[in-house]
């Protein structure tokens, strides 16, 4: 269900799962989970474009990091007028 780009890994299990961010379908990011990291099961959409600086596409900017607080992702986007 997933393609590797713009796709970030989890550094460690959660609850017993494997954890990624993706943007699998070019364009929104989802948050994904797996029982095995090279098949995934699951994806709920975690966010859309909603800025003109990231109306061609979102994603992530490296693995989450975990914190006291909880996970902390990076995000960049991609507007109309520039590519990577």
């Amino acid at each position: 269900m997933c393609s590797k780009q713009g796709a970030a890994l989890f550094p460690r299990r959660i609850g017993d799962r494997y954890w990624m961010c993706s943007r699998f379908d070019g364009e929104n990011l989802y948050l994904m989970s797996s029982d095995v990291v090279e098949f995934w099961e699951t994806a709920e959409l975690l966010q859309t474009p909603k800025h003109p600086w990231e109306f061609m596409q979102i994603g992530n900017c490296g693995s989450p990091i975990e914190t006291s607080e909880g996970w902390l992702m990076l995000t960049h986007g991609v507007g109309p007028m520039r590519g990577y």
